[in-house]
Formats: structure tokens, sequence, C-alpha cells
């Protein structure tokens, strides 16, 4: 429908008229592909040998140009207020 990510040779891949922070998060996110899980990892630094999944998230967001902090995200129900801006922008 063009308004999700699909996977293309393996990759998640945006659509074509996504907006550029949510194209960032998904190439963000898609570098980790190859690190390993590290609990607490992808906190105190961006740069890590480890992530864990809310440190995977907060990546993702900070590359995406989101500053709003993972506590922020989780009170907000768990939605990124960045993926749901992002989703509605024209």
């Amino acid at each position: 429908s063009g308004k999700v990510a699909r996977l293309r040779f393996g990759r998640a891949a945006a659509p074509k008229n996504a907006p550029l922070a949510v194209k960032r998060a998904i190439w963000a996110a898609y570098q980790l592909r190859s690190r390993l899980y590290r609990y607490g990892g992808g906190h105190k630094s961006f740069d890590d040998r480890g992530y864990d999944c809310s440190g995977t998230i907060s990546y993702a967001l900070g590359a995406a140009g989101e500053t709003t902090s993972l506590a922020c995200i989780l009170e907000c129900g768990g939605a990124p207020p960045l993926i749901i801006s992002a989703a509605t922008r024209t």
C-alpha cells in the first residue's frame, strides 16, 4: 500500500514517499543487525559493542533526529512519537 516498510532481498525498505526521518530510522536499525545483544547496550552511548531492545530503538530514533527519551516513549503507550508524526506528515 506504500505506507509500511517492506522486506526487499532480506532488508527493510521504507516506501519511496516516506519522510526522511523514517528512512533514516530504518537504515540505522539495519546497521545494528550484526551487533550482539548486550543488556543495557546502547544507553550510555550510541557507539556500543552491543544493544538491547530499547537501546536499538533509541539508536534508530536518534538517527532519525528524535530526541525524545525512551521513558517518554514508553509513557506514551509504546508508540514512538516520531513514527506517528512522520507518518502523518505530507
